[in-house]
């Protein structure tokens, strides 16, 4: 089976949404997102939670979940 390309996985509007920071942080959805719109709040509400840090270049969605990203929110965060 073929891994899907970033192309493929947005074509289809699911996985999850993942983005790096000013900080050099990789931050991962902790769910799966079915949108773009869906998947840009996430975002949103990922900055507001550490704030003084933004968005370094393009965010992306992934298959599955990177084993160095850090996930958020994770369990029992309920900031979102």
């Amino acid at each position: 089976m073929e891994t899907p390309t970033q192309a493929d996985l947005e074509a289809k509007g699911y996985g999850y949404q993942l983005y790096k920071d000013s900080t050099e942080t990789t931050y991962c959805s902790s769910k799966k997102f079915q949108n773009h719109d869906e998947g840009n709040d996430w975002i949103k509400a990922c900055l507001k939670a550490h704030p003084g840090t933004s968005v370094s270049g393009k965010p992306w969605v992934a298959e599955k979940q990177p084993a160095k990203a850090t996930i958020w929110p994770s369990r029992g965060d309920s900031d979102q």
